[in-house]
């Protein structure tokens, strides 16, 4: 019983004594409560090896997200690009900064407003365009001037956003190297 021998001098014996004078949930208990240094050593070593195996498999998966996430929103400023020109009746230009891994789309009407300019955060862009252009046009019937295919990239993955001179819309292959 807890409380009447539990005395730290009413016995020499430590077992018996821990015995009469540990508490668990309110019931005397004879066993000791904690975490032996082996447990938590396991269970420190198991939480790292579980982290080695998903980190870089977090890493992969945001690099997916980013270049996914680039090349929708690029592909539809495409789409958004003709079909400005068909609403203006006038020629409407995409300009690719590469050096700054973003575009400007020429859609400034009459009113003065300056061009739309999409930065594409954390993915490196690259532009090619056929002959000698150093834009990509569409006219006042929204079809396109040349081909173009820009390729958005972001650690070992990859998309090509692509335009072709038929005026479908954009098409983007999916690529990990």
């Amino acid at each position: 019983m807890l409380g009447r021998n539990c005395n730290p001098k009413s016995t020499n014996n430590l077992r018996a004594r821990d015995q009469m004078c540990s508490v668990s949930g309110g019931v005397a208990s004879g066993y000791r409560t904690g975490v032996s240094l082996l447990e938590l050593t396991t269970v420190v070593l198991i939480i790292g090896i579980l982290s080695a195996v998903a980190v870089p498999n977090i890493s992969r998966a945001i690099n997916e997200q980013r270049v996914h996430s680039a090349a929708n929103q690029l592909a539809a400023d495409m789409e958004y690009a003709k079909s400005q020109a068909k609403t203006l009746g006038r020629t409407v230009s995409i300009s690719f900064l590469v050096d700054r891994a973003g575009y400007a789309i020429d859609v400034a009407a009459s009113n003065g407003g300056g061009p739309y300019t999409a930065h594409l955060a954390d993915v490196t862009l690259t532009a090619s365009l056929s002959g000698s252009a150093s834009t990509l046009d569409f006219d006042a019937y929204g079809t396109p001037a040349s081909k173009a295919t820009a390729t958005i990239s972001s650690g070992s993955y990859s998309a090509s956003v692509t335009v072709t001179e038929s005026g479908a819309p954009p098409i983007i292959l999916y690529s990990s190297t």
